[in-house]
């Protein structure tokens, strides 16, 4: 396992999800949002930007310069295989 850099403490972890259960999850994807909708929603939502993480979304994709960002939230963590 790999250590997030940015992040003291956070590990990235491999897995898998059934294509059923992540059709059922609340999403939002930034990358297909408009630059202004992502960084609105980033500052009201992400606590890296001093937001609040209220949204209800159970998956949220962010593109950054290093890839996209894959974000779960820890209610659908049963729902995750971890290798």
């Amino acid at each position: 396992m790999a250590y997030a850099a940015n992040k003291p403490g956070s590990e990235i972890m491999r897995f898998t999800v059934s294509n059923v259960a992540m059709a059922m999850f609340p999403q939002a994807h930034l990358g297909l949002m408009s630059d202004d909708a992502a960084t609105e929603f980033m500052e009201k939502y992400s606590l890296l930007w001093d937001g609040k993480p209220t949204h209800g979304l159970s998956y949220i994709t962010r593109p950054t310069a290093k890839g996209t960002e894959n974000y779960f939230a820890s209610t659908v963590f049963l729902m995750l295989k971890f290798d």
